[in-house]
């Protein structure tokens, strides 16, 4: 079955008092965002990087982290000055009409993906 790759991408920002405890998405603009019982916040929501299946390499495309840094501030002004504490791109991999395989492990009895 034939896959295609995605470089997803994710901040997570310095800790903050608590003040969100869903996790958030927004209409009309890529955003998923979570805040961590430690005060960190997860911002991501389909952020599309550089992505190479054969490698399982993904890159940061820092201008679109950016982006979504003015939407979080957007919605969240008291988050203006809150630093990032690190970026994260990861290759998710998916298939064409990406609907799930569910199939057992071939390694690890009881386990299904």
């Amino acid at each position: 079955m034939p896959v295609h790759a995605e470089g997803l991408m994710l901040m997570v920002t310095h800790r903050v008092a608590p003040f969100c405890r869903a996790t958030l998405g927004v209409t009309g603009r890529p955003l998923s965002f979570k805040q961590f019982d430690s005060g960190t916040v997860v911002i991501g929501g389909k952020l599309i990087g550089i992505a190479e299946l054969a490698n399982r390499h993904g890159e940061v495309d820092f201008m679109c982290l950016v982006k979504s840094a003015k939407t979080v501030t957007d919605l969240f002004p008291h988050l203006r000055d809150l630093g990032v504490n690190r970026a994260w791109a990861g290759v998710e991999a998916f298939t064409e009409d990406e609907l799930p395989v569910i199939s057992a492990s071939h390694t690890a009895s009881n386990l299904y993906y």
